[in-house]
């Protein structure tokens, strides 16, 4: 799809996003507000968090270095709103909700809960309930070209290992409402007892809740124009808005690379040859602001498009590893503890043994010895 297509539809509208403060948001973001000619105004949706008022995080995001080759003409477009998403009403007040059902011409869904340890109900909170509350305000939009959603490529996870998964729906093993109606009706005590249970094959409460969260935007959208995006592990950017740009080491499999490239991480359980499906983040960007140049295009019909790199340019977890360790050396980077040396084994046992003589032993010396060195351990 050429360029301008892509653009075309943004053009002169005014944008909804939510995950500004996120890696793939604060991408899109950026991407955004670059476009020209682009949207005439950005909201952004964001909640107060650890007593920073929504403002001030994304004034400190807008001064970023994301954000450093845009106009400041470019970065006025952003306007903030206080939001609680997990609410049914979305945190919104009177009139900013006003405002935002008579502006909006695109919705991007990028907030969501990416812990692979996370409660269910926490989970069920983030990922799925604040989809059915934006859903629900989208559907007043009189205005509205396009919704974006970002799911991930591993909602499907309890697919059949040699199956492949198709850029189509696949149903949830419950009815998302149904779902909902029970989480609702039962306590703590009862959702902690019966998580496994709830969870069936899903790996954890991400994947499941991410999946449930795409059935219920395909069975509730009525006539909105919708695209769900499933990225896989997201990286640092190929060359947008610079060459390996990455917002903090949490992002993606950055702290895999920074764990690495600090001499700390020196052993991982895995299976070697298994595929390791990576994809820049402004790769990611790109399928978002196509996928909604798509919903536009054809708003009957619900469109869902992967964004990975499995078959266009594979990488095992093994080729990988020894990509990471050899750039690492290459380019060492400072504070180093050890030199960077590190490997994927698929032996537990094996795994183990290395695991404790060359990483939690160690970690177990220098915490111990650091007071006595005045040793920070804030700069590993």
């Amino acid at each position: 799809m050429r360029k301008y297509s892509i653009n075309r539809s943004l053009c002169g509208g005014t944008v909804l996003l939510t995950g500004a403060t996120g890696f793939i948001g604060g991408s899109l973001l950026e991407r955004i507000l670059e476009l020209d000619p682009g949207p005439n105004c950005v909201y952004v949706l964001v909640r107060k968090r650890e007593g920073i008022s929504p403002k001030a995080r994304i004034d400190k995001i807008l001064a970023s270095p994301l954000f450093v080759r845009l106009k400041p003409e470019a970065l006025r477009k952003v306007k903030v709103i206080p939001c609680d998403l997990t609410a049914g009403n979305l945190g919104l007040s009177d009139g900013d909700r006003q405002i935002l059902l008579s502006e909006c011409t695109h919705v991007f869904h990028s907030a969501a809960f990416i812990s692979f340890a996370a409660h269910l109900n926490s989970a069920v909170r983030i990922n799925l309930l604040s989809t059915r509350h934006l859903l629900g305000l989208t559907k007043r939009m009189p205005k509205l070209r396009a919704m974006v959603h970002v799911s991930t490529a591993y909602a499907n996870c309890t697919r059949n290992s040699d199956e492949v998964l198709q850029e189509r729906l696949y149903p949830s093993s419950m009815e998302p409402s149904s779902f909902i109606d029970m989480m609702e009706r039962m306590s703590c005590e009862e959702i902690n007892h019966k998580t496994e249970e709830i969870l069936g094959n899903h790996v954890n409460t991400y994947t499941f809740t991410k999946q449930m969260a795409e059935n219920l935007l395909a069975m509730e959208r009525g006539n909105v124009p919708l695209s769900i995006i499933r990225p896989s592990i997201v990286l640092n950017s190929w060359s947008q808005p610079t060459v390996g740009w990455v917002d903090n080491v949490n992002s993606g499999a950055c702290g895999f690379i920074a764990g690495i490239a600090k001499g700390l991480f020196r052993t991982f359980q895995a299976t070697p040859n298994t595929l390791l499906d990576v994809i820049p983040v402004d790769m990611v960007v790109s399928t978002i602001l196509a996928a909604a140049e798509r919903a536009h295009q054809d708003p009957e019909n619900l469109h869902i498009f992967h964004c990975t790199s499995n078959t266009i340019n594979p990488t095992t977890w093994d080729e990988y590893c020894e990509e990471v360790v050899r750039a690492c050396r290459e380019h060492p980077c400072e504070n180093l503890l050890w030199y960077p040396k590190a490997r994927i084994r698929k032996n537990y046992l094996r795994n183990l043994l290395v695991l404790y003589v060359f990483q939690i032993i160690p970690a177990f010396i220098i915490n111990s010895i650091s007071p006595i060195w005045n040793f920070d351990k804030s700069e590993l």
